[in-house]
């Protein structure tokens, strides 16, 4: 029962600087953990969405118990000092144990997001990798990465997407809004200001006829001068 109380009140902490919106749909997350590879880890005796993670739990007829979960962004600077940093089949990982558990985090950052593993005892570092790879979640993409037939080709920002999503706009006289979250890179830079000259460009937005497109953070004149491939930028089209 000690092992148990630990080991969830351990992921309870994770969990806290996990942020919101993953970029994997739930049914995405539970069809991987599905799979004929993961029975050698034992029985799935709960699965759950809790919104802004994923969380699975294993458990076999010896009373192992293995934890699973997935939640947005990457958590390492709360555990790094307590563990091993190193790379993971080319993925950044923290290893952290002692006499009554073990926990492996690797950082995703196709999905943006970390996948932290959990045995109720000590020694699993081979265990945990194991089980990570066997999930299948550290090769998985984003989701709806489509572009909407609503936005031709010329009117695209161009790069590394990491969630395309278009829903109804509460803005008055736009029909329709799609989101779309960057990793921000020279190909998007370029596309950016390809649009800026293709189009009417204003300070905060760029007009395209039949829409707008704006970021959701820095104004688009001042997007051009970001330099870091790891921060994340995200747009908006507003479509009349």
């Amino acid at each position: 029962m000690k092992q148990l109380l630990f080991t969830i009140s351990f992921f309870m902490l994770i969990a806290s600087g996990f942020g919101q919106g993953l970029y994997l749909s739930f049914d995405a997350f539970c069809v991987e953990l599905e799979k004929e590879s993961l029975s050698d880890f034992g029985k799935i005796v709960s699965i759950h969405d809790e919104g802004d993670r994923y969380e699975a739990v294993f458990s076999d007829s010896t009373s192992r118990m293995l934890m699973l979960k997935l939640g947005k962004g990457e958590v390492f600077e709360a555990f790094e000092r307590s563990g091993e940093r190193y790379f993971f089949d080319g993925f950044e990982a923290v290893y952290i144990e002692n006499n009554i558990m073990s926990m492996l985090l690797i950082y995703l950052p196709e999905l943006d997001a970390t996948l932290g593993l959990s045995s109720n005892a000590s020694k699993q570092k081979s265990l945990l990798e194991k089980m990570a790879v066997d999930s299948g979640i550290p090769a998985l993409k984003p989701d709806s990465l489509d572009w909407p037939s609503m936005i031709p080709v010329s009117k695209r920002l161009d790069g590394r997407p990491l969630r395309i999503k278009t829903k109804a706009s509460n803005t008055e006289g736009y029909r329709f809004e799609v989101v779309a979250d960057f990793w921000c890179d020279e190909q998007l830079i370029s596309s950016i200001e390809k649009l800026r000259t293709s189009f009417a460009n204003r300070i905060d937005f760029i007009e395209m006829h039949d829409m707008l497109l704006i970021s959701k953070g820095e104004s688009i004149g001042k997007i051009i001068n970001c330099s870091s491939t790891n921060s994340k930028l995200t747009f908006a089209y507003y479509i009349k």
